[in-house]
């Protein structure tokens, strides 16, 4: 069942502040939101997946582990404001 069924959603406020990924710049510590995209890889699972991200403040490029990026409550306003980056993994 889906989150937004009326059935399932009654009494749960679905206005909420979403969770989403960000990460802060390692040379100018802005905050990027991050999306990340779906990829697929020939490749085995063995090996760990790495996240390109540019950040739109001073043009930085860097990369991060999943692990390393950080779930943070944002408003939609705030995603929107923050043009979210889209990023896919490679590795």
């Amino acid at each position: 069942m889906s989150v937004t069924d009326t059935g399932w959603s009654r009494g749960h406020d679905l206005r909420m502040s979403p969770r989403i990924l960000c990460s802060d710049c390692p040379e100018c510590h802005t905050e990027v939101v991050v999306k990340l995209g779906m990829t697929h890889s020939g490749e085995g699972c063995g090996r760990e997946a790495l996240y390109r991200i540019n950040c739109a403040a001073c043009g930085r490029a860097y990369d991060v582990r999943l692990e390393d990026l950080s779930l943070r409550d944002k408003s939609e306003d705030q995603i929107r404001a923050a043009q979210p980056v889209t990023t896919f993994a490679w590795r």
